[in-house]
């Protein structure tokens, strides 16, 4: 129940608060505030403005992400990464939206 909290006043905040950060600062205050059980919940907020094309990210628990470019394009570790990520099967087409 509280993830499902935690979903629902994260989508409210962004539809007053264009800057991830600062929904994920006014997420904490608000599941902190009457949190008497001491959960929490680690949250990826990501904002995508399509007129520039600019994805801004803010992290909350979780590790740095990663940038997944086409093995073609860049050598190194993100085209390895590329390749199990595509030939995962337990990643199913929705997972990867």
């Amino acid at each position: 129940m509280f993830m499902v909290r935690a979903i629902s006043l994260a989508r409210l905040l962004a539809r007053e608060i264009a800057e991830p950060e600062r929904i994920l600062a006014r997420l904490n205050d608000e599941l902190a505030a009457d949190n008497p059980s001491g959960m929490f919940v680690t949250f990826l907020c990501a904002v995508f403005d399509p007129a520039s094309g600019r994805l801004t990210l803010a992290n909350a628990g979780h590790c740095r992400p990663v940038l997944l470019r086409p093995a073609n394009r860049h050598a190194g570790r993100s085209s390895i990464l590329a390749r199990r990520w595509a030939s995962n099967p337990a990643l199913t087409s929705s997972a990867r939206n």
